[in-house]
Parts: structure tokens; C-alpha cells; sequence
């Protein structure tokens, strides 16, 4: 029985911790590529989104540390699609929001190679692995619980408007999935860096759920986190065939009378 359970928690969870973690990095990708065919962000928060990068580049630098794969497989293709959002959100994001991407990226940039440079060369052996691992631990630790944060960054709109309408539940969902698996795995290896931030994760997940469940009556057509509604898209239509008509009345007052 002992041996079953140790399988359970050794091999399934984080199996199904890797699949979870990359459905769970994936949900936008319809909407990104819809943003990308329309040229416009519309309703999209893109902020998330070098959060996820930043995430995954953390914890691909663990699992070299610990030399575990099932942590490599769940951020690998996250920090792929991570990627992809990101400089899509920069090619089509408002003036505003693209400078916070940017600053963001740079921060990143900034902190990660810096720490990776600090651990591996300028300690060099005067550390001892195991603390290199505890420091690179907590920094990812830190990232993981602000992506987890991130979508309650619109907490006070959502409070202020009684909507839960700038949440994406089924991202929220996979939050909660997908660090309860992590959560079973970091205590069957006793992994507390894997199990506390998914710990906080699956909190702030069941924040984020909670207020999706008690604000749900006030959304408007459904607008989520990562998708426009239909009457934002309706707006949008008419407001092209506004233009599509004004081009066309100045085009036809250019013609010369006859």
C-alpha cells in the first residue's frame, strides 16, 4: 500500500503536474492568436504573460539545480508560449501597457542571468550545491507566487464593478489543478520550494475562484480575463464599418461632379 502511494505521489502527480502546467500555460493561445489575426489586443490583460515567461525560466534554471526532469517538461513549453504572448502583446499593445512589458522584460533579464552569473561563477565553490539550490529556490519561489498573483491585479475593479468579468476561470481552475498536483509532489520529495509557492498558489487560486462564484451575476456577456464578449466584439464590428463608411463618403466627395 506504501509503495502504491509513493507511486501516486512520486510519478502520477507530477505527471499530471506536467500536463496541467502546460494546458494551464496554453489557455490563451486562442485568444492571443485571435488578437494577432484581428491586430488588436482588444479586452486582453497581457501583463500575465511575462510573468509566465519570467516563471518558467526560473524553474527550467531548478530543475538544472536538482536535476529534475519533471520540473525541465512542466516549464519548458511554458516559457515557449510565454514567449510568443509576450512579443505579440508588445507588437500590438497601447503605447502604455507596452512600456510596462518592456520594463518587466528588462527586469527579468536584469535579475535572472545575474543571479545564475552570482551562483555559478562568482561563488564558484565556495558554496556548497545544496545552498546555491536554496538561493535559486527562493527566487523562484518569489516569481511563481507574482504569477499566481498576477490576475488579481484586477482585484479592486473587480470589487469596485461587483464583476467578475476581468477573471478567466478556467485559467483560475487550472491554477488550482495544476498546484495541488505540485503540492503532492513537493511533499512526497520533500521539496518544500516546490510545495510551499504552489501552496500559496492554490490559495490564491481558490481567491480568485471564490470571487468568480460570488461576482458571476455581474458580468456582462461573459467578458473574461483572456477573451473579449460578444458585445465588446459587436462594438468593434460596428465601429470598423463606421470607418469602412466614412472612407467611403470621402472617397465619393473626392470625385469630381460630372
Amino acid at each position: 500500500m506504501d509503495n502504491v502511494g509513493s507511486v501516486m505521489t512520486k510519478w502520477v502527480a507530477p505527471l499530471f503536474g506536467v500536463i496541467m502546467a502546460n494546458i494551464m500555460f496554453a489557455t490563451p493561445m486562442s485568444a492571443v492568436l485571435k488578437a494577432r489575426k484581428d491586430e488588436s489586443l482588444g479586452t486582453l490583460n497581457p501583463i500575465p504573460w511575462p510573468a509566465i515567461t519570467g516563471n518558467c525560466i526560473a524553474w527550467i534554471g531548478y530543475s538544472y539545480f536538482k536535476g529534475d526532469w519533471f520540473v525541465f517538461c512542466a516549464n519548458q513549453p511554458g516559457f515557449l508560449m510565454g514567449m510568443f504572448y509576450s512579443l505579440t502583446a508588445v507588437g500590438l499593445a497601447p503605447r502604455k501597457t507596452r512600456d510596462q512589458l518592456i520594463t518587466i522584460f528588462l527586469l527579468l533579464s536584469l535579475v535572472l542571468p545575474s543571479s545564475g552569473v552570482v551562483l555559478s561563477v562568482a561563488l564558484g565553490d565556495s558554496v556548497s550545491h545544496k545552498k546555491k539550490t536554496f538561493i535559486w529556490g527562493l527566487l523562484c519561489n518569489l516569481i511563481l507566487v507574482i504569477y499566481y498573483s498576477a490576475p488579481l491585479s484586477t482585484l479592486v475593479h473587480v470589487v469596485r464593478t461587483k464583476s467578475a468579468s476581468s477573471l478567466h476561470w478556467p485559467s483560475c481552475l487550472m491554477n488550482f489543478c495544476n498546484s495541488t498536483c505540485w503540492i503532492a509532489y513537493g511533499a512526497a520529495i520533500q521539496d518544500y520550494f516546490i510545495l510551499s509557492p504552489n501552496a500559496a498558489g492554490m490559495v490564491l487560486s481558490l481567491i480568485q475562484l471564490a470571487l468568480i462564484l460570488v461576482y458571476k451575476g455581474g458580468d456582462e456577456g461573459g467578458k473574461t480575463f483572456f477573451m473579449s464578449n460578444d458585445a465588446d466584439q459587436g462594438a468593434q464590428d460596428n465601429e470598423a464599418v463606421a470607418r469602412t463608411n466614412s472612407k467611403e463618403r470621402l472617397f465619393d466627395s473626392s470625385k469630381p461632379s460630372v
